[in-house]
């Protein structure tokens, strides 16, 4: 019997909160809904992003997709739906119909300072029987659309506005379709700096990186995760010698940092690596949305904490941009906001700040720092990375010589799998079709710990992104 390993969030005492910047200026004229036109990317952003992103709109269209942006205000005003999130899905669907797109980038994260958005999520209200996660963020919601028939999914089967509900006595349980009907990437921006700061790096990539000789490097970096196992198995090693063997079969050399030999003991090592540059990164092990970390060989009380939020900006790569793959808990949880703590210690009062227990909220699970660590990666002006695909919630692993049988062991290789034996070379496509791989090799429907696994594994970056740039 297979057994089954949550990838534990790592508890890490932090100080610092991430800052945010804002910053004004006049809106110009809004972009409208034209029908009679054809396009393949849309992309919808609040009114006051809109101008920040008109130089992206005209490369795309430069390097031929051809691309429009719709404003969140005006999707409020033409479509009806119980929220803003399923208004903005009733607009993907007729965009879909109507102009036959294949990539959605939704713009905005949440607003700085404040507990609202900038371009609203959705959460999945599947529960794991996990302290960690009583609902998680799933933009697989925007890009799933149909269900079997050609049906609007609204993540609602059973009608009682609790969307992607699975209790856990399976008594009252959604139907989800799952199957992703467009590439969907987000840029998670909380301010007009990142919105700047990201279009830049879009265009600079696709324009800049065709043909550089640090895009053909691979960085992978693991440990031992389940380490109370002692079967001499280190599951985030066994996970990137599988994606780094896809990689070198198409020409990639590969840095290899793992615990076991010594290559990974301190967040030096990776940071080192990272400032080289590289095309691809795979990361396996355990995180929260503050870090991503893992275990020395069957030590489960040693952590080798490698990369953090605020370590984004001193990556220094300049132009060479990595797409990360990051397997581990929470790294891509982009609800954080130092407003969750204020929020807790309403409800809570003081006593709050004296658990150590995981259960204890969003202090101990650091649901309190500005910045995930994906979106940081992002977002960060002068390196770090071009995308991130992560989890936004709590992760999966199999144990041992198990691992790769499903879950992240299975998920996080295939993506380097398709981009190097299918041959696809944009991000939202070779994001969809794992997605769409996962839903149609396993139990989606009737596995907690599958359904999650596709929910919650969030691109942050371009769909449209041409991987590697396109040539002059």
């Amino acid at each position: 019997m297979v057994t089954k390993y949550r990838i534990l969030p790592v508890l890490l005492v932090a100080s610092f909160i991430l800052s945010s910047i804002g910053v004004a200026y006049e809106q110009s004229n809004e972009l409208f809904f034209t029908s009679s036109n054809t396009y393949d990317l849309v992309i919808i952003a609040p009114k006051e992003f809109s101008r920040l992103l008109s130089p992206l709109v005209k490369h795309k269209n430069n390097v031929g997709i051809k691309t429009i942006l719709n404003t969140t205000e005006q999707i409020y005003r033409e479509y009806d739906g119980r929220d803003k999130p399923e208004q903005i899905k009733y607009f993907i669907k007729d965009a879909l119909e109507n102009w036959g797109i294949k990539y959605v980038l939704l713009v905005g994260g949440m607003k700085s300072g404040r507990q609202s958005w900038y371009l609203p999520v959705r959460y999945s209200n599947l529960d794991d029987r996990q302290d960690w996660d009583a609902r998680y963020i799933s933009d697989l919601y925007y890009a799933d659309i149909y269900k079997e028939g050609g049906v609007f999914e609204d993540w609602d089967s059973n009608g009682n506005n609790i969307f992607a509900e699975w209790n856990w006595n399976s008594s009252v349980k959604d139907v989800l379709d799952l199957y992703p009907d467009v590439c969907v990437g987000r840029l998670a921006c909380r301010n007009m700096f990142e919105v700047r700061t990201v279009v830049k790096k879009i265009i600079d990539y696709e324009t800049k990186s065709f043909g550089g000789n640090w895009f053909k490097k691979m960085i992978v970096a693991g440990g031992d995760t389940i380490p109370l196992d002692q079967d001499g198995v280190y599951e985030g090693e066994f996970i990137t010698n599988i994606s780094s063997g896809y990689m070198k079969a198409v020409n990639f050399s590969v840095t290899r940092l793992w615990a076991s030999d010594g290559t990974l003991k301190k967040s030096r090592d990776l940071m080192e690596e990272l400032r080289k540059g590289a095309g691809f990164v795979h990361l396996s092990g355990h995180g929260s949305a503050l870090v991503w970390t893992t275990h020395p060989p069957d030590n489960d009380t040693l952590w080798i904490d490698s990369l953090l939020p605020f370590q984004g900006p001193l990556i220094r790569n300049g132009d060479k941009l990595p797409i990360f793959i990051i397997g581990g808990c929470h790294n891509s949880q982009f609800d954080v906001s130092p407003f969750n703590l204020l929020r807790d210690f309403r409800k809570e009062g003081l006593g709050y700040f004296k658990s150590d227990e995981y259960e204890s909220g969003s202090f101990w699970k650091f649901e309190w720092i500005s910045e995930c660590l994906g979106w940081r990666l992002v977002s960060s002006r002068n390196g770090g990375a071009i995308a991130t695909i992560a989890n936004t919630g709590l992760g999966f692993c199999y144990f041992g010589n198990y691992t790769p049988n499903g879950l992240a062991g299975w998920i996080e290789p295939r993506f380097f799998y398709d981009y190097s034996v299918l041959g696809i070379d944009v991000l939202g496509e070779l994001h969809k079709q794992v997605i769409t791989e996962y839903v149609s090799n396993f139990n989606v429907q009737n596995d907690r710990s599958d359904c999650k696994t596709v929910q919650q594994w969030v691109l942050l970056g371009d769909p449209s992104l041409k991987i590697g740039g396109y040539s002059s």
